[in-house]
């Protein structure tokens, strides 16, 4: 829903041009959101699912979009091309491939603490 609310916020005045192109943004951003939770649904029932994540989850990926059309709202960023880039780079990274590590390493007093209290 952001992606529709973005896009209609940035093609209100724009020429045809404009508006195909931002289409043609818009729709990679929703298959790239769309390949992101099949992938994973299909993961999580393979039983193959990762201990990090590998991209930018969706719900963030539609508050960044949020951010953008807020940025565009208050003409912050009022270049339709500036923010189209924006909204490819969100696309790609949805479906980024590098794996985030979300396990923190235990600090050298944590083990010390735990070797303490398991004696």
């Amino acid at each position: 829903m952001p992606s529709f609310l973005l896009y209609y916020a940035i093609t209100q005045n724009s020429i045809d041009a404009t508006k195909v192109i931002l289409g043609v943004a818009f729709l990679i951003y929703i298959i790239s959101g769309l390949r992101r939770l099949i992938e994973f649904n299909i993961k999580v029932e393979v039983g193959e699912a990762e201990k990090y994540f590998t991209g930018v989850p969706t719900p963030l990926g539609a508050i960044l979009l949020w951010i953008l059309y807020l940025l565009y709202s208050y003409n912050i960023i009022s270049n339709p091309y500036i923010i189209t880039i924006l909204v490819l780079f969100i696309a790609w990274s949805l479906i980024a491939t590098k794996g985030l590590d979300t396990h923190r390493k235990e600090s050298s007093m944590t083990k010390t603490l735990q070797k303490y209290l398991n004696l």
